[in-house]
């Protein structure tokens, strides 16, 4: 019985500890290709820990492609490599670039020459104009009456460079981490380069 319980254990830390990784991308290039379009790759930030697992996304009306992320490996050598970064995200969700937590090549990462572009973009929705509800012993009823209205969805677009020494594997990996200070899981987004 014993044995039986450790390994069910293990089989739910196993599945937590998978299930708190941040969504990943990865793409296999040759040497020739840093630098160029091959290298770069998009992705959107996500959130394991919190309720319901969220990615990043848009409302009905705005692009989805709105809040994408880009990293770009840009320089591999023997003693350093880099990633152009390019993470996007609602005005809730931004945070300067120093405040972000980054990992390239498994070393910590500081963005140096941050640039910031705001984008707002409009959409329409609705809005109520009269909502009411109704309820008596034997009925209930509902009313709801809405009106065309402008919404404006504010993107911040941070751009930057990282930089860290040269891993000895032939894989580069870069995490990206938006803490969050609400205790319920920060935000994040990985990317991998495989070298072949």
């Amino acid at each position: 019985m014993h044995r039986c319980s450790s390994f069910v254990l293990l089989f739910f830390t196993l599945a937590a500890l998978s299930a708190c990784a941040y969504r990943s991308r990865g793409r296999v290039i040759s040497p020739a290709d840093v630098g160029g379009e091959r290298a770069r790759i998009t992705n959107y930030l996500s959130a394991p820990v919190r309720t319901g697992q969220p990615t990043e996304d848009t409302p009905a009306g705005v692009p989805r492609a709105a809040v994408v992320d880009e990293a770009a490996l840009v320089k591999l050598d023997r003693g350093e490599v880099c990633v152009a970064v390019v993470l996007r995200t609602h005005v809730d969700l931004d945070l300067p670039l120093s405040e972000w937590n980054f990992r390239l090549a498994g070393q910590t990462a500081y963005p140096e020459d941050e640039r910031v572009t705001v984008r707002d973009l409009s959409y329409t929705g609705e809005r109520d104009v009269v909502a009411a509800d109704a309820v008596a012993p034997n009925l209930l009823a509902s009313l709801r009456i809405t009106e065309p209205t402008e919404y404006v969805y504010r993107v911040f677009e941070r751009s930057a460079r990282l930089c860290a020494p040269t891993p000895a594997s032939a894989e580069v990996g870069l995490e990206v981490e938006r803490p969050m200070d609400d205790r319920r899981g920060s935000w994040g987004a990985a990317f991998s380069w495989m070298i072949r």
